[in-house]
């Protein structure tokens, strides 16, 4: 058991709530000039470490943000893109229908129309389809 023969705890004593008890130690043979010195350096940085956990936290909220606003933008262009894309492919199949319905209307067979605008095997069918359809 250590004793406080001189106001001081020995650094090699371990105690639980050793840490808590120095530090009152400290503070109490502290001047009142010094302990207001101390007290000041404490609060400034409580300050500091509460400034740097608002930074962070204020940080990842905006980057939060900015990167939802960016996942927007490109989704946006990316569905813009897709779009246009299914838009033309839908067009040229319209304009193929309206192509094979004219040659048929003028005497064409349907397989000699598809020879004739040089249609994919793989359209074939799907033309065929919108053709009896339509």
């Amino acid at each position: 058991m250590t004793f406080l023969k001189d106001n001081s705890i020995n650094d090699d004593t371990t105690v639980p709530g050793l840490v808590e008890a120095k530090e009152i130690l400290k503070r109490s043979n502290m001047t009142e000039a010094e302990r207001n010195t101390y007290l000041r350096h404490l609060e400034a940085m409580q300050n500091e470490k509460s400034a740097t956990q608002y930074s962070y936290a204020s940080g990842k909220v905006d980057g939060r943000i900015e990167g939802i606003a960016e996942g927007r933008a490109e989704g946006e262009k990316i569905g813009i893109e897709k779009g246009r894309a299914e838009g033309l492919q839908q067009g040229r199949t319209e304009q193929l229908v309206e192509s094979i319905k004219n040659l048929i209307s003028n005497g064409f067979d349907f397989d000699k129309a598809v020879e004739v605008l040089r249609v994919s095997a793989d359209q074939i069918q799907e033309l065929r389809r919108l053709i009896l359809i339509n």
